[in-house]
């Protein structure tokens, strides 16, 4: 394989990884709405179709609560989220990295150990 070569297929496999973060990244945060929406317009419209006798103070501290730990696990999880698309790209980055070392000769590509000078 020459070196043109070596390189085109680093860079196709980059963006290929790339690509496929994005997508799980896309995926992931979608069933996050999906799920969070659902939950919260589900609570708020149970605590909206109680007659205002039944609603307790109690339920109202729950309600809030609820809410407030949705909020928490929905950021929580976006930060997840933001740090395995870093991970990842600096994961690839470093593949990248690799190849180009292997490409200047530095480096055995079956071992990915460097030669010595």
């Amino acid at each position: 394989m020459s070196e043109a070569e070596a390189k085109r297929k680093a860079v196709e496999s980059f963006n290929d990884h790339q690509k496929d973060n994005r997508n799980r990244a896309t995926q992931l945060a979608n069933y996050a709405f999906i799920l969070a929406g659902g939950s919260f317009t589900a609570s708020v419209t149970v605590f909206a179709s109680q007659p205002k006798e039944q609603i307790t103070a109690a339920i109202t501290h729950f309600l809030h609560a609820s809410w407030y730990n949705l909020f928490l696990a929905m950021v929580a999880f976006f930060t997840m989220l933001t740090v395995m698309v870093i991970r990842d790209y600096f994961i690839a980055e470093a593949r990248v990295g690799r190849m180009s070392v292997a490409l200047s000769g530095a480096c055995d590509l079956s071992t990915h150990a460097l030669r010595p000078h």
